[in-house]
């Protein structure tokens, strides 16, 4: 048997509510983006595993993320959107404000000149998924 012990999320909520509000309000700066969004999720992860031969495992860990999201349109009407995400089991191991501030900023500039990018052509072939975009393709 093997039972962790329950862990109890804590956080400054009047801290995370002002860097959240104060992120959000970045993409007032992007009048084309069309819809953002800027969240903080505190939780408690709990697993059990029970079987019928009396195993009893709990695992209880914290899990803290920043997530960040922007839509917009292309000049010929696709929809495009793309967000950034941050999370650590350890909340002090967040990025700072100013590292978030960054990551804001880099992401409504990216959506604000992706919507001007030139239509791609049609490519049809092999096609290679690495780092990230392994994991994004394997999320839808």
């Amino acid at each position: 048997m093997a039972v962790d012990p329950v862990h109890n999320v804590s956080v400054d909520e009047k801290k995370w509510s002002k860097q959240i509000e104060d992120l959000s309000a970045i993409f007032k700066n992007y009048p084309t983006l069309q819809k953002s969004k800027v969240s903080f999720i505190a939780r408690t992860v709990n697993r059990w595993f029970v079987n019928s031969e009396g195993t009893k495992v709990r695992d209880s860990h914290n899990q803290y993320s920043v997530r960040i999201w922007a839509t917009a349109q292309a000049a010929d009407g696709m929809p495009i959107e793309d967000c950034e995400m941050v999370a650590n089991p350890d909340e002090s191991k967040l990025p700072d404000f100013a590292q978030l501030r960054q990551i804001t900023e880099a992401l409504a500039q990216r959506m604000t000149e992706l919507r001007l990018a030139p239509k791609g052509e049609d490519y049809c072939g092999p096609v290679v998924f690495e780092d990230q975009a392994a994991a994004e393709l394997l999320d839808r």
